[in-house]
């Protein structure tokens, strides 16, 4: 990234012709994300990818062709982008700013959501995979850390980092990480080398189902290799209260081959509203351990 990025935050650091970087919103895995303003004062985030990103001729010229996807996307349930930008070797995107948290820290301080809730916030990230779905993109980093939650009422739910997944492709990350994605969240097919596809999303979908209802993923306990053997082999356990319409659903995106899974995301935001009404008297459940029975004897 360009030198002046060490200036003071305060100072305010320009990019592009339009928008002015203010301050450092938060890092993850491929870069920063900072708050900003465009000439007329309205307030994005900006994700600044990698350093040495821009280095690759073709990730360059790939991440300049897939922007109009990009943009296209348009859905509440989604993190909207506005711009992505080229500027000598910083690459950007320009995105909403949401007023909110992150599922993960909502869930960090309130353990587990009622069961009602944790299906509205699932219908609502189903529509926006299901847009992002339409467009040709498969995420393949769905997790909490990557829904952001607008407070209420009544509380909406926004799918982020769609942006990025495009750049996954490109050969040159591949010796950055041998398998993308986060093993708690992780579809069998993707651990086994597999290409992810739309079911590999939905699978992560009743991942993070499962968690805002019990508190802890179906297969958290261990290494990441054992976490990893229990994607591939293992039922996730059903815990004792876990409501009937909202358990068949999750076990059904749970499924170890993706064609046995929910189809589409459509099919998952319409399964999840029809069990709204029998869910909304649910209270939550108490966290507790993950509920998995052992692998098969011999399994690898």
């Amino acid at each position: 990234m360009n030198d002046d990025q060490s200036e003071p935050q305060g100072a305010g650091r320009a990019l592009g012709s339009n928008y002015l970087l203010t301050s450092v919103l938060g890092t993850g895995s491929m870069g920063e994300v900072w708050r900003a303003t465009d000439r007329s004062g309205r307030a994005f985030a900006v994700k600044l990818l990698l350093p040495g990103l821009a280095s690759d001729p073709d990730l360059v010229r790939r991440f300049v062709t897939e922007r109009s996807i990009a943009l296209g996307i348009d859905s509440p349930h989604v993190v909207r982008v506005h711009d992505m930008v080229v500027e000598g070797q910083t690459l950007a995107i320009v995105m909403d700013l949401v007023d909110g948290t992150d599922l993960q820290s909502l869930l960090a301080r309130r353990g587990t959501l009622p069961a009602g809730e944790a299906a509205e916030l699932g219908r609502q990230i189903a529509i926006g995979l299901g847009a992002v779905h339409a467009h040709g993109i498969v995420h393949r980093d769905v997790k909490p850390a990557n829904v952001l939650v607008e407070p209420g009422p009544p509380e909406s739910a926004r799918l982020t980092d769609f942006g990025v997944s495009f750049l996954q492709d490109a050969s040159h990350l591949s010796h950055m990480t041998a398998v993308v994605g986060t093993p708690n969240y992780m579809a069998p097919e993707i651990i086994e080398g597999h290409r992810p596809t739309a079911a590999s999303d939905l699978y992560s979908l009743g991942i993070m189902l499962y968690e805002m209802v019990c508190g802890v993923t179906p297969f958290a306990t261990g290494s990441t290799m054992t976490v990893l053997r229990g994607h591939c082999q293992c039922a996730p356990g059903r815990p004792d209260g876990f409501p009937e319409p909202l358990w068949q659903i999750v076990s059904r995106l749970l499924a170890k081959s993706p064609t046995d899974r929910l189809y589409r995301a459509a099919d998952v935001a319409a399964a999840l509203s029809a069990a709204g009404p029998v869910l909304a008297a649910v209270p939550a459940l108490a966290p507790g351990p993950a509920h998995t029975p052992p692998p098969p004897r011999g399994g690898a």
